[in-house]
């Protein structure tokens, strides 16, 4: 069902995708990583189509590895996050991405962002793309808390996870979730 899904806390972020890819009724795959890990500090997650999403990937991480050559430096966050959202505004016009994401980074503190196909950016401190917005929205604002440990994070993180899965009449075969934080990104398993 194309979900993501982002959750920000003091010290780290979570992020989390469906596995699943599909065309119409045939389901293609059932462990793809939504989740594209642009360097050792940022994670994309991106919802839309499987071609655009791995053409997308692929055009930033080439562009995150050639900006850390040439400068001797890495992006930081938030010079990434406008970097994909310039990206983003330039090809609506000319040959579009259909791709939402949800960018997370550690770079000396966490950051989540929400971008869109048509270039829009915002910072936020939980986020959905998708249908599934539309269920996890509610049990984020209802649940968060500014300065949630990580454990309440993972918590939290399952309880907007078994919501898509409960609510959904084609329900997403499972989720791949990342964290993000100091040491990196890190794939973890909720169950």
């Amino acid at each position: 069902m194309l979900s993501i899904v982002g959750l920000q806390g003091p010290d780290w972020v979570l992020i989390a995708a469906d596995s699943s890819v599909s065309s119409s009724i045939i389901c293609m795959s059932e462990n793809y990583d939504r989740i594209a890990q642009l360097d050792d500090r940022h994670a994309l997650a991106m919802s839309g189509e499987t071609g655009d999403c791995l053409q997308l990937s692929e055009f930033l991480q080439g562009n995150v590895a050639l900006y850390k050559f040439r400068n001797g430096v890495e992006l930081s966050s938030d010079a990434l996050a406008h970097f994909i959202r310039h990206t983003m505004a330039k090809a609506v016009r000319k040959s579009p991405y259909e791709v939402n994401m949800l960018l997370s980074g550690y770079d000396g503190k966490p950051h989540l962002y929400f971008m869109d196909y048509l270039g829009t950016l915002q910072s936020i401190p939980y986020g959905a793309q998708g249908y599934c917005q539309y269920f996890v929205m509610s049990v984020f604002d209802k649940h968060f808390k500014e300065g949630m440990t990580l454990e309440e994070g993972k918590e939290l993180m399952k309880l907007a996870l078994n919501q898509i899965k409960q609510r959904f009449t084609v329900a997403p075969h499972g989720f791949i979730v990342k964290l993000v934080d100091k040491n990196g990104i890190t794939k973890i398993d909720l169950e």
